[in-house]
């Protein structure tokens, strides 16, 4: 492996660790459980966060209060609290954490860098699958690892929102005012392109 390429693969994994840590602290500091839905433990790129993740699941699905004192008592239930760092990791996740405002964008990022690492395996999964395979066979090797993770992928379009056009069908059309019908409209901004010459700027 060269230089860069192992730069790069620390600069992501520095990434991954404080964004991680950021939605963890964030939960511990209050932060909605809503703002992290798109997030599972298997996201997590650290065990230890995702041990801590799984514990703040199984409290917040119970209704229960989220801070350092409940979760580490959750993991040492389960007898995997030293595994996740103990109370003291716990304490300083939500310490380092300035505000839980940014939760949701904190959880954006851990999940768009776990759809991309399991885009980057399914495609080497897939080139070792279509060994000895001739184009037909080798693309649909391809598909049949892509095709998991187009469905995870389905997250991304369901949180924004979007317009549907079919809605606007029969709603009345206000009158419009034209400087330059139909250019120009009156009280708007108008972008004005064209070749050199042309009056761009006597029509301005």
């Amino acid at each position: 492996m060269t230089r860069e390429a192992r730069e790069l693969l620390d600069e992501r994994a520095r990434r991954a660790k404080a964004a991680e840590q950021s939605v963890l602290g964030a939960l511990l500091l209050g932060a909605p459980w809503a703002n992290v839905e798109i997030l599972g433990p298997a996201d997590f790129s650290r065990a230890d966060h995702a041990l801590i993740f799984a514990a703040m699941s199984q409290l917040a699905v119970a209704g229960a209060t989220l801070d350092a004192v409940t979760v580490s008592e959750r993991l040492r239930l389960i007898e995997r609290l030293e595994d996740a760092g103990g109370l003291a990791y716990l304490s300083e996740l939500a310490r380092n954490t300035p505000t839980a405002e940014n939760c949701a964008a904190y959880a954006r990022v851990v999940r768009e860098r776990s759809d991309a690492c399991a885009i980057e395996a399914a495609i080497s999964a897939s080139l070792n699958d279509a060994k000895g395979l001739d184009g037909h066979g080798m693309l649909k090797a391809l598909e049949q690892r892509i095709e998991p993770v187009r469905q995870r992928l389905t997250w991304s379009r369901a949180t924004r929102p979007t317009l549907d056009w079919r809605a606007l069908e029969g709603r009345p059309v206000a009158e419009r005012e034209w400087i330059d019908e139909p250019w120009i409209p009156a009280g708007d901004s108008t972008l004005l392109a064209g070749a050199p010459g042309t009056g761009k700027t006597l029509t301005a």
